[in-house]
């Protein structure tokens, strides 16, 4: 399969995740409904986190950091936005394991997503360096690894609500499922900048 119509069906498959994201539990992608093990769960983290150190050492991404990955954002947006949902999903995650209720929203546009909640994030970061993006991500991707490997599988499976709210459904959902949207999440914006980012390196060199 060639690598633009991998990056294709990586898009088509996310939108398809937010838009089905308060429907039935059958009418969701077969990566929400997988029975997650805390070591399966720590696996694909540890995967991610991989990937992630490759791109951090990827010299073309620092020499095109504030270069436009798409209209709105550069690849040092795009990569802060990976930051802000690492620690999110973090927090979420270690609400959830304490018992505690959550006491705000994210809302999502319909197959587009949390568009007022992704900007305010980005904003916060764009003081940061690179460096301190992909220690903030790194960081949280690692506490949320050795949380869901220390958590019973009971609790990694059982249903409760989630600030992420599309309409007027709030995301009902376990924490199995928020960590394994993480690792889908990451790993099609991975191969968006791979993508993107090789085709603005091409388009230099001629």
């Amino acid at each position: 399969m060639r690598r633009d119509s991998v990056l294709m069906q990586l898009e088509q498959e996310w939108r398809a995740a937010v838009a089905c994201l308060p429907r039935e539990e059958l009418a969701q992608p077969g990566w929400l409904r997988m029975p997650w093990r805390p070591a399966a769960l720590f696996a694909e983290l540890e995967d991610v986190r991989h990937e992630w150190q490759e791109l951090r050492e990827w010299k073309a991404l620092r020499d095109h950091a504030e270069s436009k990955v798409n209209p709105g954002w550069t690849y040092k947006d795009l990569l802060a936005h990976l930051a802000s949902w690492a620690q999110e999903f973090y927090r979420e995650v270690e609400q959830v394991a304490e018992g505690r209720e959550f006491d705000y929203e994210i809302p999502f546009e319909p197959k587009i997503g949390p568009t007022e909640w992704n900007a305010i994030e980005v904003a916060k970061r764009k003081c940061m360096t690179l460096d301190e993006i992909f220690d903030q991500h790194d960081t949280a991707t690692a506490r949320l690894q050795e949380l869901v490997l220390k958590l019973p599988k009971e609790l990694l499976t059982s249903e409760t609500r989630f600030p992420i709210r599309m309409g007027t459904d709030p995301l009902v959902g376990n924490i199995a499922r928020i960590a394994g949207m993480k690792c889908f999440h990451n790993h099609y914006h991975f191969a968006q900048i791979r993508e993107r980012l090789a085709a603005l390196m091409e388009e230099t060199r001629g």
